[in-house]
């Protein structure tokens, strides 16, 4: 049975994207390789750029724009940040976008033919849309609907104890009513989604992301004197537990330098670097796959000290490309749950928000080789175990056919 999936994403690549627009990217052309048709729209900001429309390795793409782009400044900049914050100039005309692509989904699944289609949990136009004053909130399709739980607007401000957001709450838990069914990436996720929203568990699965395995066979073992953090520059991300380890490393290490490779404001965290080590850190902004993966080929570790995840890309990524790893203890909630010796171990844990042992963690590994090729060989040999794409993918096809069977 030849299946045609639509898939939701606001920030499919190339355009600026985190963890779900890498995510639904990679699955999407698989599911193309394995001969089934394959659609994604979404909605995002002009400032953003990207194409409304093209076509890459298979997967037809549509992209709706709100806001506005103002001229000569880039969307990075402090001053463009600063008049997006006090004016929301992204988000002018967002309600009218957000009903103008509901009407081409249903357009679309008519055209197409479309059996499934699948929405993430997490999108920034909840944010700028009064939930109240949306007549129509979903398409109105008979087809099979499925959400994935990647980690919600409010699942992360609950996860840091803040205030539930009630207009977002509105739209995530009317998704949850919305959809057939539901994707969890790991147990912890569904279990902490079941705490904050009225979750059916008889209608919710669970399957990991996956990766496309590249060929690691020659691994580079001529180290560029560097460590690497890739992710967005939020809370919850762990940058202050980083920075205040980083500290201690420099301590203790002469010339290592940090890489901090992702999109946000990085003011927000120098307050927590000593001023004589600040040359010891560079901020790369957002980095295209390409850029990061070569970052992490040649770098000598990777961190990843979350606070929260659903499941955690990163960190895969970077053990994918024999990088030596060293995660927060969040990742053995969401897909390592082995508590293996460390000769035998794909990645080191420390425990959440102690800058002093992940301190301690990043030198072991920058002071000990062995130990650094032990994490290269057993990462990448731990993610072609649990999360090469082809299984992943056959996962979710398994999945989409027992579901519309049922419907």
């Amino acid at each position: 049975m030849q299946l045609s999936i639509c898939f939701i994403c606001d920030e499919y690549p190339p355009v600026s994207h985190g963890g779900i627009g890498s995510a639904v990217k990679i699955l999407a052309e698989e599911l193309v390789k394995k001969k089934h048709n394959v659609y994604v729209v979404g909605i995002n900001a002009k400032s953003l750029g990207g194409k409304e429309y093209e076509k890459i390795n298979g997967v037809e793409i549509w992209r709706f724009k709100h806001g506005i782009k103002l001229p000569f400044l880039n969307r990075e900049s402090l001053i463009y940040k600063g008049i997006n914050k006090l004016m929301k100039i992204d988000f002018w005309g967002v309600k009218k976008v957000w009903q103008n692509h509901n009407l081409f989904l249903e357009q679309l699944i008519e055209e197409k033919k479309i059996n499934v289609i699948e929405f993430p949990d997490f999108r920034f136009a909840y944010s700028h849309i009064n939930f109240q004053k949306l007549k129509k909130v979903w398409p109105q399709t008979n087809i099979f609907k499925v959400e994935k739980l990647h980690g919600s607007i409010n699942f992360l401000r609950l996860e840091r104890c803040k205030s539930l957001s009630k207009n977002e709450f509105q739209f995530e838990q009317s998704l949850l009513d919305y959809s057939d069914q539901i994707i969890s990436l790991s147990p912890h996720t569904t279990s902490k989604i079941k705490k904050y929203y009225d979750l059916d568990l008889n209608k919710t699965t669970e399957i990991f992301n996956g990766l496309k395995i590249l060929n690691t066979k020659k691994l580079n073992t001529n180290k560029e004197n560097f460590a690497i953090f890739s992710g967005s520059l939020v809370e919850n991300k762990g940058i202050e537990t980083l920075l205040k380890s980083w500290n201690s490393v420099c301590d203790s290490h002469d010339d290592i330098v940090l890489k901090i490779c992702g999109k946000g404001i990085k003011q927000k965290f120098t307050r927590f670097i000593k001023s004589k080590y600040k040359n010891r850190i560079v901020f790369t902004g957002h980095l295209t796959q390409t850029e990061l993966f070569e970052n992490y080929r040649k770098a000598k570790v990777a961190i990843f000290p979350s606070h929260t995840e659903t499941f955690g890309l990163a960190p895969v990524e970077s053990m994918m490309l024999g990088c030596p790893t060293i995660g927060s203890e969040i990742f053995t909630k969401t897909w390592y749950s082995e508590n293996k010796k460390i000769t035998e171990a794909p990645i080191l844990i420390h425990k959440k928000k102690d800058f002093e042992q992940l301190a301690e963690l990043i030198l072991k590994v920058l002071k000990d080789e062995t130990l650094q090729s032990n994490l290269s060989k057993n990462g990448i040999n731990y993610v072609k175990d649990k999360f090469d794409i082809n299984i992943i993918a056959k996962q979710h096809i398994e999945f989409y056919k027992q579901s519309i069977t049922k419907e």
